[in-house]
């Protein structure tokens, strides 16, 4: 199988060119009605359909169960592509098609007769899409870099955006690094028409309804492995050859069912491929699962440490270095070793490879769930949390009078907020003023403008949606995280950084029909065995039998990772002295003078602190190669 590349396509739609068609410009360009697209160097799947081929259908990346969708759309029997099955599809559903496709996909149709377009992605952004207007003309594409290649788009920075990554929050998630490109979230779709109108659309989402029970316990762990084993085999149907095996639950499960699942088809076993800081670490359970894991599915095993990848640089200096290509800022000091890593498995030969990712997201139980089990006054409920949270060392049992503390002031917030809204927000933007770093926002109006967005775009709500106190604060803050899906990248930041590298990675556990499942869990039953992802142990249990993966705890001693960082925060402050601050200082984002970088080289500072100034360093290195000759 051929690596896949990195799409370069874009595509744009002007209404006021409706009569053009099919007058391409240049060989990478295609021209049919309103639309062009452009950069085909790298491109997708088109077709032109409907009365007198009018109708036109764009197509990029892969769409599972295939065969399904062929046979529900086309019984003459023969094989359809994607994009014809997209054509179908339109045709069948309208602009419901999007929820009867499932894959990794950004997807398009400009309907001639009604004049209006409407172009979407998959249910978890497995592919991305971007899309930004210049004037009337709709432009859109996977990738940022490819739309700004097309010359439509200045490289002017967003500035709030920039504050809240070097401030350590969520990014608004509609809008990019640039002012004038934006993401389409998840599960979302938008429709323009040639009038110039733009509308976006939420055609999914699988959180509960309001006051819509859980599912019944038995049902959930009767379903949960078979819907696992289905979103595994729709993953190997694309083509799977390799697996990420970090040795935690997640990647072991979906190592023993792909296993087992690859027997039964007959596909080689998978290649297995592990990461860790350094060759002369403590070994830890995780490499201990890793090797035992591989030596039991008698997988072709391949562990790489951080030093395979440095070159005699350091470990920041090459995520430095991966943020300046980039089309925004890393968050993470080990950053721009994942590409190396990637890399390393397209030369090993892999071209798909399987990923743990979204365990922790849907499988997971966090502590919004402390309130509801208090409210509750169930004994059998609060000891089995308060034991899953010890277990797994995620509260030290001196934190729990803080927890109950924590819980008092979100009561009584939410009911200020229910009483008395004007106020309780004034109290929280002025609140949330005093704790922004003093460095944060030189500019007194971009600092205003943070504070406000940070209440009432990025701060977990105190009231539900129709602005009650949450019957629930579990099922709230899960409304709350599927909103951030997109914040945590995983999906996006996985689709670029393997492309470039040549390779796909799929996430069973980002599968539509599981989390539609999990999404209506009971956290009870989560919690089945009184630990944290009950279900993928039981399923562990059984896939790789007396392995003893399924007891393992997730609980790092902090003197064991002290040298580690006591070495980034080195490498850390080093890189900052050498960049500088003076773009971001420039544009207002940060005041220089009290970030004070010189006084953090002679000093002790904090992890967090580590973590703020590796921001502002990335964020300086970006705007530096962004908007070089601007």
């Amino acid at each position: 199988m051929a690596p896949f590349l990195l799409p370069t396509w874009y595509a744009c739609f002007d209404p006021d060119a409706v009569s053009r068609r099919n007058d391409s410009a240049a060989a990478d360009m295609l021209q049919h009605g309103p639309l062009t697209l452009g950069q085909l160097q790298v491109g997708c799947q088109t077709l032109a359909f409907g009365p007198e081929a009018a109708n036109f259908a764009i197509f990029d990346g892969y769409l599972f169960d295939q065969p399904a969708r062929t046979a529900e759309l086309d019984r003459s029997g023969g094989v359809l592509t994607e994009v014809e099955i997209v054509a179908l599809a339109y045709e069948r559903w309208g602009e419901d098609l999007f929820n009867h496709l499932d894959g990794g996909y950004l997807a398009a149709v400009w309907d001639a007769q009604r004049g209006r377009l409407i172009a979407g992605h998959d249910v978890f952004s497995r592919h991305p899409f971007f899309y930004g207007q210049i004037g009337r003309r709709l432009f859109f594409a996977p990738t940022v870099n490819a739309l700004l290649e097309s010359g439509a788009f200045p490289r002017i920075p967003n500035r709030l955006n920039l504050a809240l990554r070097v401030g350590g929050f969520f990014t608004l998630q509609d809008d990019t690094f640039f002012e004038s490109i934006h993401r389409l979230r998840h599960a979302h779709y938008l429709a323009a028409d040639v009038d110039g109108r733009c509308t976006i659309h939420e055609y999914w989402n699988p959180l509960p309804k309001d006051g819509e029970p859980y599912l019944p316990d038995e049902q959930v762990l009767e379903k949960f492995e078979p819907l696992l084993r289905q979103a595994v085999a729709r993953c190997f149907a694309v083509g799977m050859d390799g697996i990420l095996l970090s040795g935690g639950l997640d990647s072991s499960a979906i190592a023993g069912i792909a296993h087992q699942i690859g027997q039964v088809q007959g596909h080689a076993p998978l290649a297995a491929f592990a990461f860790t800081r350094t060759t002369d670490e403590p070994v830890s359970y995780e490499q201990r699962n890793q090797r035992a894991i591989a030596d039991r599915l008698r997988l072709p095993y391949r562990a790489s440490s951080f030093l395979d990848y440095l070159d005699d640089r350091d470990l920041v200096t090459i995520s430095i270095e991966d943020t300046a290509h980039s089309a925004e800022p890393n968050t993470s000091w080990w950053a721009g070793l994942y590409p190396h890593f990637l890399r390393s498995m397209a030369d090993a030969g892999c071209t798909s490879i399987f990923s743990g990712a979204g365990g922790d997201e849907w499988l997971d139980v966090d502590s919004s769930y402390f309130p509801d089990v208090l409210r509750s006054l169930s004994l059998p409920k609060l000891t089995l949390f308060l034991g899953s949270m010890r277990q797994e060392g995620k509260w030290r049992q001196r934190s729990l009078a803080q927890r109950l503390s924590l819980f008092a002031r979100q009561m009584m917030g939410a009911y200020w907020a229910r009483c008395l809204p004007n106020l309780r927000r004034a109290y929280r933007i002025r609140r949330l003023g005093g704790q922004l770093p003093g460095w944060l926002c030189a500019d007194p109006a971009l600092r205003q403008t943070l504070q406000r967005v940070l209440n009432d775009e990025i701060q977990r709500p105190e009231l539900d949606a129709r602005g009650r106190v949450p019957a629930s604060y579990y099922e709230h803050g899960k409304s709350y995280l599927w909103r951030f899906l997109a914040e945590s990248s995983v999906c996006e930041t996985d689709f670029l950084y393997a492309h470039s590298a040549g390779l796909r990675i799929l996430m069973p556990f980002f599968d539509r029909d599981l989390v539609a499942m999990l999404a209506q869990a009971s956290p009870w039953v989560l919690l089945n065995e009184g630990r944290s992802k009950s279900l993928n142990r039981m399923v562990v249990r059984r896939v790789l039998p007396e392995s003893g993966v399924e007891a393992q705890v997730k609980d790092y001693a902090p003197e064991e990772l002290r040298p580690y960082f006591q070495q980034i925060q080195k490498y850390v402050v080093s890189a900052a002295e050498k960049v500088g601050t003076s773009r971001l200082a420039g544009y207002g984002i940060i005041n220089s003078d009290r970030l004070s970088i010189t006084e953090k080289a002679s000093q002790g500072i904090t992890r967090d602190q580590v973590a703020y100034l590796y921001a502002v360093v990335s964020a300086e290195t970006w705007l530096k190669n962004q908007l070089a000759g601007e």
